[in-house]
């Protein structure tokens, strides 16, 4: 099937939706039309391959080579996908190569893995170290699934032997999870139930013998052979009978016998708590239930591919969003194969990567993508409305509240080393083991012990400064050497051990220089361990950074955003440019988000935060009054009180980032609305204190700490207009306008800026949510459909001007930045080339308050947008409204004589003098937050 003629190969933008069993294909069919008449190019899809039931996100993918059921049909999934295309919109979906789920029993390959251990024609799709240090364990994969000791669990007869008629199959069961026995240990169970079977006894006596030695083929001929049997219900019986005899129960052996039986399995049952320090297979992050899967294999790739490649080959699907690359053993090399394939179908995908770069970092350019999916982008672009001077005040005013002397280096390394000793601890075991057979192969390198090699690799990752490297072969890139170098540099000098020189054998292996030293070391072993750390500094960096010390320093909130880095105190307008000039060079179709589904913050509760970097005086001052109101709904908790300053400081931003927009007014509160507000903060305060696992954490949560932290949001956010929710509200209304504001410039910066920008699902209009799974809340299409069709109907009739003065006095309700966004995003449609390959350049601004104003051209699209508007807004709480003196927008020497301003329709004759083209930024924004110019017809 050839690519829809209406379909544009690389798409304008895209519109993210999130499927789920509450929102499946039908609920998107239903919106094609106002995703049509929004704008949007693409439907950027969630993962939907068939997942664990009830999923709700789509990333524990059971089966990749079939739909969700829970989410639609193949005839709805197909139903979606001509409706769309046949409005001109394509389909991204988001894949998950990575990794799969195996929490349940849902997962056939992992079940086989299960039954056959090393034997299975599946063994080879998952990441499984079947040689790990304990000797019991060889052959074996640990499954941390038990809620408690295996031998509490045992004695409890929680682990039920159990016959499966209709398949022939016995399995554990635990619970609702089942896990299936091996097919060499059958023999036995049936051999004790012909034993009660009187004239039905050979076929069962002959099946286990047969069992015994039986291949995987010729088993499973065997189990449809007992499944035949056992329509007997005598058989049956008789079975049942024999399993009886392994239940804990009246019979003292009966407990012996399940533990023997157990262990002769090709895997370990074990409380789920050993997995930290004995798991042997790669996991996304530390979640047991997700299985790293090995796609660097051609017939692994081939298998776990065969749907979407499918969905490429019919050109139902246009484009990929690779979840995790960094987790993939090649990740450059994937691309391309990826790519390869798209191409020999005839079907070229836009694919984007999900990559967190660091502040210095670099995308790679030969990966053949194009580009990341737009973490970058968002804290570039909401580091725009962070007031760099406010650094030193912040920092300050957060040692002082907070009780925090400690740098956020100084966390985040704390917070690597706490995630390796713990929830990464046997990961680290196995590099170790590696890196100790290379060790062994030469005298210059056999003396350093287990313990020494462990401990320097523990002080390398937790110095690492990137997510990880990309070393493939024998040459390593320069930009891989130095971070290497960087990492073992900082790691020497912080490591006691009283040897340092293992720390240079460490970066030779790394750098895969070892064998240039020395012929010993074998070469593939050497590539391969590097590699296999590089799997591994990943997690690391993303469980102790973003999981962790994001939640443990909240200096301002907003900066503590995925792929953000807090020590970034904001964005200059150069920076911007300078960034932007790059991307439109060297990625000119990557994604631009401002909200994704895995934000920590929603687009404009980032935005409102930020605001409190305009005003450092006034927060430092309502915090303090804030404390001294609120210490008497404080409680005692383990010798201190809870919550902490810290926590508390933490909790101010969130409600001033979250405030409610019909509140802002004052007046009565709907109890109704209060009540689920309430428990959104209650919630989010609980995942907030378990990720910084300063006092509670996931694995061992402080209950205690907890409901008096909760409490006390409650506690405060409750009563008749008290002074602290007076004065709380008045800031959170300054806060709101200058929010609102740099909100308005944040979706213009998007929407014009190099690259395809993405709306996250309803953040057309205002986004004050917070971290999953507050972002994945319903969203009222119906209200949005007839926003779009208002706006449409009266610029139709030329009454631009006043729907925009209307729109800016009724900001509150959102619709304002939906006129943005529709705006926007037909303009990109009606000058595609402009926005897919045009030109980006940046607009001198003159003036007393140049530092305000942010300007840039895309070819002759000329885009102003203010900045740090506390002192340029009309009233402090009132509507968004700027003002500006003296201050010029410099134009190029090439620009038209007249320009339209796309959301009033006012039209702005250049000024000249004898140096320059310009326009006053006053006369561009005095009607209207942001403009857009384009040349008058």
């Amino acid at each position: 099937m050839t690519r829809p003629a209406n379909v544009p190969p690389t798409p304008l933008s895209t519109y993210r939706l999130q499927f789920s069993p509450r929102f499946r294909f039908e609920d998107a069919r239903a919106i094609v039309a106002y995703l049509s008449a929004l704008g949007i190019d693409y439907i950027y899809a969630s993962p939907y391959l068939r997942a664990r039931p009830g999923s709700e996100h789509g990333y524990d993918v059971v089966d990749p080579n079939s739909l969700n059921p829970e989410i639609g049909t193949p005839q709805e999934h197909s139903a979606l996908i001509d409706t769309a295309q046949a409005a001109g919109i394509g389909h991204l979906l988001d894949f998950v190569p990575n990794h799969m789920g195996i929490g349940g029993s849902e997962n056939p390959w992992w079940q086989d893995v299960l039954e056959w251990g090393e034997s299975s024609p599946y063994a080879k799709y998952f990441d499984i170290n079947w040689r790990p240090l304990r000797s019991e364990m060889r052959g074996k994969v640990l499954v941390p699934f038990l809620g408690d000791y295996y031998g509490r669990v045992l004695e409890r007869g929680e682990l039920v032997p159990c016959f499966e008629a209709a398949a022939g199959t016995f399995a554990i069961a635990y619970f609702e999870r089942h896990f299936p026995l091996a097919t060499h240990t059958y023999g036995k169970l049936l051999a004790r139930a012909a034993e009660n079977v009187a004239g039905s006894a050979w076929p069962v006596r002959a099946l286990a013998a047969e069992f015994n030695d039986a291949s995987h083929e010729r088993a499973g001929e065997l189990k449809a052979e007992l499944a035949d049997v056992a329509r007997d219900p005598i058989v049956v019986a008789a079975i049942q009978n024999a399993l009886e005899t392994f239940s804990v129960g009246e019979d003292p052996a009966g407990i012996d016998r399940l533990d023997d039986l157990l262990g002769r399995q090709h895997y370990r049952l074990a409380y789920w708590r050993v997995s930290a320090d004995e798991i042997n297979y790669r996991r996304f992050f530390d979640i047991n239930d997700l299985v790293g899967v090995c796609v660097e294999d051609a017939e692994v790739l081939g298998a776990t591919h065969r749907f979407v490649f499918e969905l490429i080959a019919s050109g139902r699907v246009q484009g990929l969003r690779i979840d995790h690359i960094d987790g993939l053993f090649n990740p450059g090399g994937y691309c391309a194969l990826l790519q390869d394939r798209a191409e020999a179908l005839g079907h070229p995908q836009y694919l984007v990567v999900e990559k967190i770069l660091a502040r210095s970092e670099k995308l790679r350019d030969d990966w053949r993508i194009a580009g990341t999916t737009g973490y970058d982008f968002m804290n570039l672009v909401n580091g725009v409305f962070v007031d760099e001077r406010a650094e030193g005040p912040f920092d300050k005013l957060y040692r002082r509240f907070a009780g925090i002397s400690t740098t956020f280096d100084q966390f985040a390394y704390r917070a690597k080393k706490d995630i390796i000793r713990t929830a990464l601890a046997s990961e680290i075991e196995v590099l170790a083991t590696m890196l100790d057979g290379i060790a062994e192969m030469d005298r210059s390198s056999n003396d350093y012990t287990f313990n020494v090699l462990r401990d320097a690799l523990v002080e390398v990752v937790a110095s690492f400064p990137v997510y990880r490297t990309y070393v493939t072969n024998d040459h390593v890139e320069a930009e891989d050497a130095k971070y290497i170098d960087g990492a073992v540099g900082i790691a020497r000098k912080r490591s006691e051990l009283g040897d340092d020189l293992v720390f240079d054998f460490v970066r030779d292996v790394l750098t895969v220089a070892a064998p240039n030293r020395s012929p010993k070391y074998d070469r593939r072993a050497v590539l391969r361990f590097a590699m296999k750390f590089q799997q591994y500094t990943s997690p690391v960096m993303a469980k102790a950074v973003e999981d962790t010390a994001f939640y443990r320093y909240v200096r301002l909130l907003s900066l503590n955003e995925v792929g953000g880095d807090p020590r970034r105190f904001g964005t200059s307008p150069a920076q911007f440019h300078a960034e932007s000039a790059e991307r439109a060079h060297k990625f000119p179709h990557a994604m631009l988000a401002t909200a994704t589904h895995d934000h920590k913050r929603g687009e404009d509760t980032r935005t409102r935060i930020d605001a409190l970097s305009e005003v450092p005086d006034l927060w430092e001052r309502a915090i303090r009054r804030f404390n001294r109101a609120n210490l008497r709904h404080k409680t005692e908790v383990d010798g201190a009180l809870a919550p902490t300053e810290n926590d508390e400081y933490l909790l101010y931003q969130v409600l001033i980032g979250t405030w409610p927009t019909q509140w802002l007014a004052g007046g009565a509160v709907d109890p109704d609305e209060l009540t689920v507000y309430v428990e959104r903060i209650r919630d989010y305060l609980q995942k907030a204190m378990r990720e910084a696992k300063f006092r509670s954490s996931w694995t061992n949560p402080n209950l205690a700490y907890e409901a008096a932290t909760r409490d006390f949001a409650s506690a405060i956010l409750s009563g008749d207009d008290t002074p602290f929710l007076r004065e709380l509200r008045e800031l959170s209304r300054q806060c709101a306008t200058i929010g609102a504001t740099s909100s308005l410039a944040q979706t213009t910066l998007k929407l014009m800026s190099p690259g395809v920008p993405d709306i996250y699902q309803g953040c057309e209009f205002w986004d004050l949510s917070l971290v999953d799974p507050d972002n994945r809340r319903p969203v009222d299409y119906a209200q949005r459909l007839q926003a779009i069709e208002t706006f449409r109907e009266r610029c139709a009739r030329g009454e631009q001007a006043a729907l925009a003065r209307e729109l800016v006095a009724g900001w509150q309700d959102g619709r304002i930045k939906a006129y943005v966004t529709w705006q926007l995003l037909h303009l990109r449609r009606e000058r595609r080339d402009t926005f897919l390959c045009g030109a980006y350049d940046a607009l001198e601004i003159s003036g007393s308050r140049a530092h305000n104003v942010l300007a840039f051209a895309r070819n002759d699209v000329i885009v102003v947008v203010p900045r740090l508007v506390r002192r340029l807004l009309e009233r402090a709480d009132g509507p968004p409204a700027v003002r500006f003196d003296n201050e010029r927008v410099v134009l190029p020497a090439s620009a038209a004589a007249r320009y339209v301003d796309r959301f009033t329709a006012k039209g702005f004759d250049i000024r000249m003098d004898r140096t320059e083209k310009h326009l006053a930024a006053g006369d561009l924004l005095a009607e209207f937050p942001v403009s857009v110019l384009i040349p008058a017809t």
